[in-house]
């Protein structure tokens, strides 16, 4: 505590003795050396980001919207960071605010038929209201289809024949839509648009919505609706590209190119009877039979043939007879037995698929040094020598045989007799020097490090400048009087040439002496050789003294 009292009162004295300039000039370096640490340490924070809308994706248009209303409201501090937009935590709300005043609040997170609906009026005409309501709900449906990851920006125009007396009206509607990138929308994404803009709008048909893509013209063909071979070509070439590329991915940078052969039958069905063994069709067979029975001859008339039985006369061959006929009569038809079968090919089949990889000329000349450094272990990357011709040869044609072997096996069964590796082609081709981007020279550097710390070095030239003054101002202070200064060098001063304040010589503080006036010490010494020549002489004869 003592010396924190002490330090306050040394420098309370040190003030005190200071010339009414110094003070002034020591004042104004204090107040310049708070303000400069003040904006020092404000100019150093880190300013906390955070981003808008919880880190909520936007398209460039929305991006764009917002960042002209944070510029029209004087706020900056915003950052892009790829689809997000960050802004200063500390100044979060005052950037909402600037969008919600400039009506740039991005369409998802407000409804367009809830704000029409708000802005209304019972004085708005009915005309007026339909149309303001329908504009929004048009607005509407186009943010739902900015949804879409692949969509960036979408309009949707509606319009309806309501004339005569018709109890059905015809309806139309387009959508343009812009994808995100370059590449034009999959069928399936036009698809499930016009389904979104049909099902606005009740009695709305598919055939009336038209869906227009601005980059369908940019991918070089047909679209998929007008062309389902060229998109069946795409489509299978692409596939073939992306699983050549995951499988030639440690060969580094080579150039790939897949060309396929696609058979063009939009349908192919075959329908095969085969029959069994030949048998009748047709079977007739008939049976008669018949039976006829004859009794005895009988007797004649008259009285002797009805006479007594011992006076008739018997004919051995007068017996009965028996005679027995069938007929029988038999069909059959026979079906005749077959087999049925009947297949139907996929449309649109791959025949035949050709593959060009390209690899540079580096490569082999990279894979031979990583080879010697195999072989050598001691030796030093400096130290290879150049690699012989029959060495390099010998690396290019084992490489080109083993990616032709790991790509073939991707590649479609080819008839019989035929060699599949001589559908993958490998070539190489020499690298072009490259021209070396020239990086900042150091007058570049200087000016961006002047650029960046500008405020670091005015700083410590404030605080340079402040101790100099401080340095300056504290030597100028004049140091407390000797003792011997102040005891007149051993000289005797009388009484009578002495200025006693309290007249009594008996007082020992009021023995004469000599006193400081705060003149310069030029101006005291020249006042001291007039009035007294010995006591000048004596000073000078001390010094001397001290100097041998």
């Amino acid at each position: 505590m003592n010396f924190f009292k002490d330090a306050a009162e040394q420098f309370k004295n040190a003030f005190l003795a200071m010339p009414m300039a110094s003070r002034g000039i020591g004042l104004m370096l204090i107040v310049a050396i708070a303000i400069a640490l003040a904006f020092l340490v404000q100019g150093t924070s880190e300013n906390k980001m955070t981003p808008l809308f919880g880190g909520a994706l936007f398209n460039d248009t929305e991006l764009a919207e917002m960042e002209l209303a944070f510029s029209a409201a004087r706020l900056n501090g915003s950052v892009r960071e790829g689809k997000r937009l960050l802004v200063p935590a500390a100044n979060e709300h005052e950037f909402l605010a600037a969008l919600v005043e400039a009506g740039n609040v991005p369409s998802r997170f407000e409804s367009a038929v809830q704000k029409a609906l708000e802005q209304s009026s019972p004085l708005e005409l009915n005309d007026q209201f339909r149309y303001r309501t329908e504009y929004a709900k048009l607005k509407q449906i186009g943010a739902q289809i900015e949804r879409f990851p692949d969509v960036e920006w979408a309009e949707v125009q509606y319009d309806a024949d309501k004339g005569g007396f018709r109890s059905q009206h015809s309806q139309t509607a387009s959508v343009t839509v812009t994808p995100a990138g370059t590449s034009p929308l999959g069928k399936m994404r036009i698809n499930q648009i016009r389904e979104l803009v049909r099902a606005s709008f009740a009695g709305l048909k598919d055939e009336h919505v038209t869906v227009t893509d601005t980059n369908a013209m940019l991918s070089g063909g047909w679209g998929d609706e007008e062309s389902e071979l060229l998109a069946a070509k795409r489509r299978i070439e692409s596939d073939y590209e992306n699983r050549i590329r995951n499988l030639l991915l440690p060969y580094g940078d080579f150039r790939l190119l897949v060309t396929a052969d696609v058979d063009p039958t939009i349908r192919s069905q075959t329908t095969k009877v085969t029959y069994d063994n030949r048998q009748p069709l047709d079977e007739h067979s008939r049976k008669q039979e018949s039976e006829t029975t004859k009794g005895a001859r009988g007797g004649v008339p008259g009285v002797e043939p009805n006479a007594l039985a011992e006076n008739q006369r018997m004919t051995i061959n007068d017996t009965p007879t028996t005679i027995k006929t069938s007929d029988e009569t038999r069909a059959s038809r026979g079906i005749a037995g077959q087999t049925y079968e009947q297949s139907e090919v996929a449309p649109l089949q791959e025949r035949r698929v050709q593959v060009s990889i390209g690899l540079p000329k580096t490569y082999y000349e990279s894979v031979y040094r990583i080879d010697y450094l195999k072989e050598n272990p001691d030796a030093d990357v400096t130290e290879i020598p150049p690699p012989p011709a029959d060495r390099l040869a010998k690396i290019r044609e084992e490489t080109q045989n083993t990616i032709q072997g790991a790509v073939s096996v991707l590649l479609k069964s080819v008839d019989p007799g035929d060699d599949r590796m001589k559908l993958v082609q490998v070539w190489d081709y020499s690298d072009l020097p490259v021209a070396s981007i020239a990086g900042p020279t150091t007058a570049d550097k200087a000016f961006g490090w002047l650029a960046e710390s500008w405020q670091t070095i005015a700083l410590l030239g404030l605080a340079l400048v402040a101790l100099l003054i401080a340095r300056g101002v504290a030597r100028s202070i004049s140091p407390p009087a000797p003792a011997s200064f102040e005891e007149g060098f051993g000289l005797e001063i009388s009484a009578d040439s002495a200025d006693s304040p309290s007249g009594s010589s008996d007082d020992p503080a009021s023995t004469p002496g000599m006193k400081i006036t705060g003149q310069s010490l030029q101006d005291e010494l020249t006042e001291l050789i007039e009035s007294n020549p010995d006591v000048a002489a004596n000073v000078l004869r001390a010094w001397i003294g001290d100097a041998a």
